[in-house]
């Protein structure tokens, strides 16, 4: 498979989290999938590579840590170039007088030789506000990141319970242009919790968010057709559309309207509390993938909530946007490893915890010819998992 212009996460060095001790892995561009015992950590991991992005990009503090945190990060193309090399590190001390912690984090970034140091160190018992530092900078943090690496998202278990034009309505106040220079269209607080990049050009085409941006209907129905295309290649969803827009008060030159989606199915329109969970998670998935801009993203078990045939058009999707996207997902599925080919076994990761915490392993080639043997001569990947010692890989 080629993968097109893809920066993606090579390798990984966690340390300090849950059960994460001392962890290295390195990954592939396109699929990588994580397999192993509940408990073994898998979800740890993805949750920490994810706050670790967020670390080494913006420079967040982990709040709920309570020891010293590392993370080392390498991004590389297809070329294995430019590389991006990510450090960062927090320690937490806490002041004897008052027992309050504090934070002090150091993050270093290179690319193609530019190299860029920041230190921050936050203090609550003295100053509300972080204190910046920066001692070396040849890249801004623009370049390096939003430019280079691209956006990841983690798709975790749990379905969020706010999500605008879905959970609930979008109220926007629109103003008569002739009345003021102010936006014309300003969302409420809403538009900014978690909404997927496609529900969001949905949106902005629909309503004329502000006055850049102009109401297209052309666009909006494009996209809202680009979206349901794909919907009902794994779901019961024939079609969406935002329900006509509905005024709920006016005031002078405001007048305040709200939105939301709906959904088609079996020429029957459906809110979104009335669909099933699998459903919501595949039409969230969906909406991810269509992001161009999302260039990781982390899947904890795709399989939840799924029908095994709708799973396998699921898996599908996933695969072929695995050209565009480095997709690391977990499951317990059989099922998911289907989705590789006799020659891709590389790809798959197993999750150990032992006393030195979570470890990912690659199958050694033991395991792998055994595997090739199976696919060939028997039949597919999956149900060699179930009958076989495929996780027991050599340590």
């Amino acid at each position: 498979m080629k993968y097109e212009n893809q920066t993606y996460i090579k390798s990984v060095k966690l340390c300090g989290y849950k059960s994460i001790k001392d962890l290295e892995v390195e990954f592939l561009p396109g699929m990588n999938i994580i397999i192993g015992e509940n408990g073994s950590g898998k979800t740890n991991f993805l949750e920490f590579l994810e706050w670790g992005i967020d670390g080494v990009t913006k420079g967040v503090f982990f709040d709920f840590m309570i020891s010293t945190t590392d993370v080392e990060l390498v991004w590389r193309d297809e070329q294995n170039k430019p590389e991006v090399i990510a450090i960062f590190r927090e320690a937490k001390s806490s002041f004897a007088s008052t027992g309050i912690l504090s934070n002090s984090v150091e993050s270093t970034y290179s690319i193609n030789g530019k190299k860029s140091y920041k230190a921050i160190l936050h203090e609550p018992a003295r100053n509300e506000i972080p204190v910046s530092r920066v001692s070396h900078s040849d890249i801004s943090t623009e370049e390096l990141f939003n430019n280079k690496i691209g956006k990841s998202v983690y798709f975790a278990f749990e379905i969020p319970k706010n999500i605008p034009l879905l959970t609930q309505a979008v109220f926007f106040h629109h103003k008569k242009r002739n009345s003021s220079n102010e936006e014309n269209g300003v969302m409420n607080a809403l538009f900014s919790l978690g909404l997927p990049e496609i529900l969001k050009q949905i949106l902005v085409k629909s309503t004329g968010l502000f006055d850049i941006y102009k109401p297209s209907v052309s666009e909006k129905n494009t996209l809202l057709r680009q979206l349901s295309k794909e919907l009902k290649k794994v779901t019961i969803i024939d079609s969406v559309e935002l329900t006509p827009i509905r005024e709920v008060e006016k005031l002078d030159n405001v007048s305040s309207q709200e939105i939301h989606l709906q959904f088609k199915i079996n020429n029957e329109w459906y809110h979104w509390k009335s669909l099933s969970d699998g459903t919501k998670r595949m039409f969230l998935i969906i909406c991810h993938l269509l992001d161009s801009s999302i260039k990781q993203f982390f899947i904890e078990e795709p399989e939840i909530g799924v029908h095994p045939k709708q799973l396998g058009k699921l898996m599908t999707i996933l695969k072929e946007q695995s050209q565009y996207k480095q997709i690391i997902l977990t499951t317990h599925s059989p099922d998911v490893l289907d989705v590789l080919t006799i020659n891709e076994l590389d790809r798959i990761f197993v999750c150990k915890l032992n006393n030195e915490g979570t470890k990912l392993y690659k199958l050694d080639e033991k395991r792998r010819l055994k595997a090739k043997a199976y696919m060939t001569e028997v039949d597919y990947l999956s149900s060699y998992w179930r009958m076989s010692d495929l996780e027991n890989v050599e340590v």
